[in-house]
């Protein structure tokens, strides 16, 4: 990948780490040649692994969002997998209310962050439980004790 003031890509072993130099993803230019970037690492470069690391990212524009979801499409239907990291507590946040934590595969430190569609729903019951729905509770309760 050739110089630019947005992505910086290394190798480890097979897999493709992207480090996103910018402290802020807004402006729609910058988006698109980003989104060029990464999709050239699959592409062009041939990478089946990736990892994107979001450690200088301060804010995170929901239009980058969409380029995230192309790259990890663009890795599966390759066999391969997308793994992102470092996040701020606002992107971070960003990428829970549009719910893109439960379909892309988001690492914190080492720990994957991502929840299994069960987790999700064992949650969505527990929370339901919590405000009151007595048959959620039970269902949560039973679900609980069948995983031990």
């Amino acid at each position: 990948m050739s110089e630019n003031p947005w992505l910086a890509s290394t190798s480890v072993n097979d897999v493709t780490v992207l480090q996103l130099l910018t402290d802020k993803i807004l402006d729609e230019s910058a988006i698109l040649m980003m989104g060029e970037l990464m999709f050239a690492t699959v592409d062009e470069d041939g990478a089946t692994k990736v990892l994107i690391d979001f450690s200088r990212v301060i804010f995170l524009s929901a239009m980058f969002l969409g380029k995230l979801i192309t790259m990890h499409r663009k890795l599966q239907y390759k066999g391969g997998k997308l793994v992102l990291c470092g996040f701020s507590k606002d992107c971070l946040e960003l990428l829970t209310v549009t719910k893109l934590n439960l379909m892309l595969t988001i690492r914190d430190n080492g720990v994957s962050r991502k929840v299994t569609a069960a987790e999700a729903f064992l949650l969505q019951l527990a929370k339901r439980g919590i405000e009151g729905d007595a048959v959620a509770a039970r269902a949560v309760t039973r679900a609980i004790d069948e995983l031990r």
